[in-house]
């Protein structure tokens, strides 16, 4: 059996909630596999919920929440910085023009 099969009869057997979540990780060697498993297996239980997996869940969402978040405040930046460069070409067309009007 290859390490490929290995691993796909080992997610097949595993309990429905678990697979959910383990198939959305990066399994591409027994070893990672295990590792996702023991993640999985100790949980993180949200106060309330019967559901040990909620937290998986939410922690992952909020993870990439962040990375949403930091990309959208560099593009954020990068506008103001050009905006700022925008605003510092208006500012000198009217300068010039000012200047051309006073020649006249």
């Amino acid at each position: 059996m290859t390490e490929n099969e290995k691993m796909q009869y080992i997610i097949e057997g595993l309990l429905p909630q678990i697979k959910a979540t383990i198939i959305r990780k990066d399994n591409t060697t027994l070893n990672k596999l295990r590792k996702n498993a023991e993640k999985v297996e100790r949980g993180i239980r949200v106060p309330g919920s019967q559901d040990p997996f909620l937290g998986i869940e939410i922690r992952e969402r909020l993870e990439n929440n962040e990375k949403s978040v930091q990309s959208l405040s560099d593009d954020l930046r990068k506008i103001l910085l050009k905006m700022d460069q925008t605003n510092e070409t208006i500012q000198e067309i009217k300068r010039t023009n000012n200047r051309s009007s006073r020649q006249d």
